[in-house]
């Protein structure tokens, strides 16, 4: 006997709901053998199929990556990656992107990005989308400045548009 659970990419908090669905099960009944004996003590056994996907924001960058970036000319940037950990259900997730400091104040003047905005479908939300942060001469001493990339995430689907920005 082999049973195949196909993993759909979805959520299923997501479909209806922002509250957990029910543990998903299925019931085997063994009924008849041929040259062989049904032990009636286990002739059914109940299976539990465990939801893997998860609605969740992923930012990644390049693997030698300090997070520094220096004021210089011409200026030096670091590109990140971002994705989905689940498909949407119910239509796109859209993001702002900001960059901030470690304080969470705007940072127009030490950094900035190649973008503003990104959004996943039902159909590219397995697709990386890339954000290039560039670093600024403000004309300041000011010593080293942080630039925190943040986005915020924004949807019908009720799983993405409950999650908390991520940094």
């Amino acid at each position: 006997i082999r049973v195949t659970i196909v993993n759909d990419d979805i959520d299923e908090n997501a479909v209806g709901s922002p509250t957990p669905e029910a543990t998903e099960t299925f019931t085997l009944d063994l009924e008849s053998a041929t040259n062989a004996t049904i032990d009636t003590s286990r002739d059914q056994v109940t299976f539990t199929i465990v939801d893997n996907d998860r609605a969740a924001i992923t930012i990644t960058g390049p693997a030698d990556a300090d997070g520094t970036i220096n004021e210089a000319t011409p200026p030096e940037s670091t590109t990140y990656s971002v994705v989905l950990g689940s498909q949407p259900v119910g239509g796109d997730v859209s993001m702002t992107v900001v960059l901030t400091d470690t304080d969470g104040i705007s940072t127009v003047n030490q950094c900035t990005s190649t973008t503003t905005s990104l959004t996943f479908t039902e159909v590219n939300w397995k697709t990386a989308k890339t954000v290039t942060v560039v670093g600024t001469d403000d004309l300041y001493e000011d010593g080293n400045q942080c630039c925190r990339l943040v986005v915020t995430p924004d949807s019908t689907d009720a799983l993405y548009n409950a999650l908390a920005p991520v940094s």
